[in-house]
């Protein structure tokens, strides 16, 4: 047990520290017991995170039917209602620290597929799982970060980007829903893939730039097109 702990805390370190040694240590080897504390700091991060959001993000659902052109008078009323009337139970934290766990799973194969039958590498998926699981510990400084300043200005829009340098928060907007998805963690988090399939896959500099570059587009225009599609 003290050496998985021992194990974690080291890496957890190094993927700020120095990702590149730590990528190759996992390239070298990794097993799945190694896998259970990264993940539990994953999961306890996100569930802490979505309840201390949660009267903000109850505020921020009940704006956005009403600002909605989608809904008659009386559908908003009814919406809004329920959104009132739900409860604070654990259940839907967790439930919070679920949705993470399975887009952090899709994500993870994606890049995976990427990078073994497209790419053409060879890494086993205990090892990209335990390089990614590792990555995600970036998202504990970047709510840290993001979730006093929701609570402090008791809204959801805190940008730590280039959304930073619009004047106002127009979510109709595909050129702000764009400069939003230029957020500095999920830039950082992109490029410890960059070095991940430089490290673990061998892969060039312009490869792996390539392989980072198509799932950050990817996902960027799938964030705005949701971002479009909430009005």
């Amino acid at each position: 047990m003290m050496g998985m702990i021992g194990t974690f805390f080291r890496r957890f370190i190094g993927v700020f520290s120095s990702p590149g040694e730590l990528f190759r240590e996992i390239g070298k080897g990794a097993v799945k017991r190694d896998l259970a504390l990264p993940f539990l700091s994953f999961f306890l991060v996100t569930v802490i995170s979505v309840a201390l959001m949660e009267p903000v993000n109850r505020t921020f659902s009940k704006e956005m039917v009403q600002k909605s052109s989608r809904y008659t008078e009386e559908q908003k009323v009814v919406i809004i209602e329920r959104i009132e009337s739900s409860d604070h139970a654990v259940l839907k934290y967790v439930f919070g620290g679920l949705q993470s766990a399975v887009m952090f799973f899709i994500f993870t194969g994606m890049m995976f597929l990427l990078g073994n039958f497209i790419g053409g590498g060879e890494g086993s998926w205990i090892k990209i799982l335990t390089g990614s699981i590792y990555i995600q510990q970036i998202d504990l400084l970047n709510y840290l970060v993001k979730v006093p300043l929701i609570l402090y200005q008791k809204t959801i829009h805190v940008f730590t980007g280039a959304a930073m340098f619009f004047s106002e928060v127009d979510m109709s907007s595909p050129l702000f829903n764009a400069a939003a998805q230029l957020d500095f963690f999920r830039l950082w988090k992109y490029f410890l893939w960059f070095i991940l399939f430089r490290e673990m896959y061998k892969f060039s500099k312009n490869k792996s730039f390539i392989f980072t570059v198509i799932p950050f587009l990817a996902v960027m225009f799938l964030g705005i097109f949701l971002l479009g599609m909430s009005q």
